[in-house]
């Protein structure tokens, strides 16, 4: 599972999945190790959306009040647009903290707000998640900004993002709401340098 999580901090989710899943041969009963498995199967590119949702089913069967696995089961479900499913997840989350942490509600309804289409209301969810200026936040609140079409403010948080070491080129690549931002030169500059 070490090993696993070691690859998926430097975005490279694919041996992150092989490496979890090698993880729960040898310790199937391991609550941590399947929500692990989730957040790579969502993360790796394209997202293997159904595996991610048995994946964190199973966490949640072994640790019902595992927070984070509720949030993974609703980026799963958004992959394979079930929006009320994940939107109930995402809520649930709430519910675990008693509401007093928010932050995978907020960082789950922002990305179920981008892939609807409704920008304004992914950027109010980003604004009121409490770890907006971490590279994480700051990719989420750029790829709001460029959905909406707004490339100063997108570009200005993706530059935050970088110069935290968000790395995730994939991710970028793959992502629909980078479209207005793909011919920009200042874009392609900047992925260019970090990439290297």
């Amino acid at each position: 599972m070490a090993l696993g999580n070691t690859y998926a901090y430097v975005y490279d989710y694919a041996h992150a999945v092989e490496e979890h899943r090698e993880a729960i041969r040898r310790s199937p009963q391991d609550y941590l190790i399947w929500d692990q498995l989730s957040w790579a199967l969502g993360y790796k590119q394209p997202p293997e959306a159904v595996e991610a949702e048995k994946a964190a089913r199973e966490a949640i069967r072994l640790q019902p009040a595992r927070a984070s696995a509720w949030y993974h089961l609703g980026r799963a479900l958004i992959f394979q647009e079930r929006y009320q499913e994940a939107t109930a997840a995402f809520q649930h989350c709430r519910e675990l903290s008693g509401g007093v942490d928010v932050d995978f509600e907020n960082l789950g309804m922002a990305q179920l707000s981008l892939a609807q289409g409704n920008y304004d209301q992914a950027i109010a969810y980003m604004q009121k998640y409490k770890a907006l200026n971490n590279a994480i936040g700051q990719y989420w609140l750029s790829a709001s900004y460029a959905g909406k079409g707004d490339k100063q403010k997108a570009l200005a948080a993706l530059q935050k993002s970088f110069d935290q070491g968000f790395r995730d080129f994939a991710a970028i690549d793959a992502a629909p709401y980078f479209s207005s931002l793909r011919t920009d030169p200042r874009f392609q500059q900047m992925v260019r340098r970090y990439r290297k």
